[in-house]
Parts: structure tokens; C-alpha cells; sequence
């Protein structure tokens, strides 16, 4: 609750006094004290902002502390990706995005099925907001020895080598992405659901553009005892 406390209070530092100057600025050029419609809706906007960026840090908290491991249950992976992909496919489309998907059928894990759409979601709609129309934008999930591979690829503009580790932190929001909305949380709470699923997250060169790739591997349960054969 601690680090929960102080990261609330770091993280949301910004945005408030930011509020704050603004209704200040206002007062000061208006004398009459009457704030104008047009400011009242910009504060509107930037408490809204401020709960979105509030509710996400209370989810990546949960998450990381471990709270989540309740939900736990066998989850249809395959399913789940199909779900996702009917989801984003007309919308993406609609927008000017071509979008496919590649799913193999079967594939199976215990996991939260809540977060681990939320985080395939998150990474679709980075992909959406940060690339160019045009941008073709494909969904994978396919086999791989002991477990599964799924990726999210688009083929943007992409991010340098040097940074995939670096947007992978809280609050990290390239310069190419300041026009957009967002709070640099998304990709925080994939690395975070990630780590909960003892899931591998790889961000690579799609050779143009970004694949994110989310890599499982099955392990044995602890305590399992390998008989040896005496004699």
C-alpha cells in the first residue's frame, strides 16, 4: 500500500498542478472571475485524464502485487484471440487499417482471462494510435515447443532498437506520439500481466514497423519428484 501510495502521488503530480495553473491563468486574465466555457471544458478533460491515469495505476498495482492470481482459471486462448480480432477488425478497418489475424486452434493456459484480453487490447490499440493509415496490422497465435507465441506486428513506422526497453517503462510516450491521447500506461500494464503469466515479452523490428511478441512456455509443477532407477 506504500509503494501504491507513493506512486499515486509521484505519477499524478504533473497532471493536477497542470489543472491547477490552468484555472489559475484563467482567473488572472479575466476580471470579472468568471471562468469561460471553454476552459471549464479543458478541466473537464484533464480530471477525466487524471481517473483514467488514477484507475490504471491502481490496475498495474494489483497486478504487480499479485492480487490477481485468484482469477486464475484454464483460459481459451484461441478464443480469446479470435474474440479480440473480431473485435479490433472493423474498427481497425474502418479507420484505414488492414487487419488479419493468424490463430491457431487450441491453444490453451491458466491465466486471468480478463487481464490478458486487456493487455492484447492495449497493444492493438498502441498499434492503431501510433502508426500512420495504411498500416497494415496483423494478430498471431501459433505453437511453439512447450507453449505458445502470440504477437501483435504492425507495419508503421516501427521504434528504434535502442528504446524497446525504454518504452516499455511507466509514463514513456515517444516524441512521435506526444499529438496523441494517452498516459504512457498501456504498455506498462501488458509488461506487468506479462509478468504475472510468467509470459516473455520481446518487442523486435518487423522490417518496417513493430512486433510485439508475448512468448509462454509451459512449466513442470514445483515438487515434482523424478524417480530414479536403483540398480
Amino acid at each position: 500500500m506504500q509503494q501504491v501510495s507513493n506512486n499515486i502521488a509521484h505519477d499524478l503530480r504533473t497532471p493536477l498542478g497542470t489543472l491547477r495553473q490552468r484555472l489559475e491563468a484563467s482567473l488572472t486574465r479575466n476580471e470579472t472571475g468568471d471562468i469561460p466555457k471553454s476552459v471549464v471544458n479543458q478541466a473537464i478533460d484533464d480530471v477525466d485524464g487524471i481517473q483514467a491515469t488514477f484507475s490504471a495505476l491502481l490496475r498495474i498495482a494489483s497486478v504487480e502485487t499479485k492480487q490477481r492470481h485468484s482469477g486464475f482459471d484454464l483460459v481459451d486462448l484461441s478464443a480469446l484471440f479470435e474474440h479480440v480480432a473480431e473485435t479490433y477488425r472493423p474498427v481497425a478497418e474502418d479507420d484505414g487499417y488492414p487487419f488479419s489475424s493468424d490463430i491457431a486452434a487450441g491453444v490453451q493456459m491458466h491465466g486471468d482471462r480478463s487481464l490478458l484480453t486487456q493487455s492484447l487490447a492495449n497493444l492493438i490499440e498502441n498499434a492503431l494510435h501510433h502508426t500512420p493509415k495504411g498500416t497494415r496490422i496483423v494478430l498471431s497465435l501459433r505453437r511453439c515447443a512447450g507453449g505458445w507465441l502470440g504477437s501483435v506486428t504492425d507495419h508503421g513506422q516501427g521504434i528504434p532498437a535502442a528504446l524497446h526497453r525504454h518504452v516499455l517503462g511507466r509514463f514513456v510516450r515517444l516524441e512521435s506520439s506526444r499529438s496523441t491521447p494517452g498516459n504512457g500506461l498501456g504498455l506498462a500494464l501488458v509488461v506487468a500481466v506479462a509478468d504475472l503469466h510468467g509470459i516473455v515479452l520481446q518487442l523486435k523490428d518487423a522490417v518496417p514497423g513493430l512486433r510485439v511478441e508475448l512468448q509462454y512456455v509451459e512449466r513442470p509443477p514445483r515438487g515434482r519428484l523424478t524417480r530414479r532407477r536403483v540398480g
